[in-house]
């Protein structure tokens, strides 16, 4: 999925592209990764629901089948290590066409926001 990767690994933020049909992960950027504590492997081969709240999986199988949400939408993602991360989604469903030429039904997923993420701009920028 090389062309997938290149597409998610120059952005700055967290990213994932889903497999709607398979309910897998077809690529993620580093930044996701590191976000959940999982090797790309990890990733590409995990059930989602072992990434999400378990009182949200229900909430995400509706989300699935939506497609793209309008808006971004706070959720609760589990790292490996089972720790609760609260972030903000914005995803919107694509066609991706890979190396080969195959189609998929994907949704294109990038985390817009967490807490631990946004730093105020004086901090990120501060005076000489």
């Amino acid at each position: 999925m090389s062309k997938a990767s290149d597409m998610l690994d120059p952005l700055p933020v967290p990213a994932y592209l889903f497999d709607v049909e398979r309910q897998r992960f077809l690529a993620t950027n580093e930044s996701f990764r590191l976000l959940l504590h999982y090797s790309e492997k990890e990733l590409l081969n995990i059930d989602w629901r072992k990434v999400v709240d378990p009182e949200e999986v229900p909430v995400g199988e509706r989300a699935i089948q939506s497609g793209h949400m309008v808006r971004p939408v706070r959720w609760r993602l589990k790292r490996k290590d089972g720790q609760i991360v609260k972030v903000v989604v914005a995803q919107r469903r694509i066609n991706f066409t890979d190396d080969d030429g195959k189609i998929y039904d994907t949704l294109f997923g990038l985390v817009v926001d967490r807490g631990d993420m946004v730093i105020p701009a004086s901090e990120a920028f501060p005076k000489p």
